[in-house]
């Protein structure tokens, strides 16, 4: 009986620690969502930086 309570404490246990791990996934995922938008919208302000540079760049 001892052993049936071990075995259930330590599936218990694997639960909880499997249900941590999915959601640091997940917040593993959105943050790299997120830099991945953020890096896209950084791309587009540095192509907006340098059609100015090129529009400046014929009056000097």
């Amino acid at each position: 009986m001892e052993s049936n309570n071990i075995i259930v404490d330590s599936i218990h246990h694997i639960s909880a620690v499997s249900e941590e791990v999915t959601a640091s996934t997940q917040q593993a995922a959105e943050l790299g969502a997120d830099t991945n938008r953020k890096a896209e919208q950084a791309r587009g302000l540095m192509m907006g930086l340098l059609e100015t540079v090129k529009t400046m760049d014929k009056y000097l």
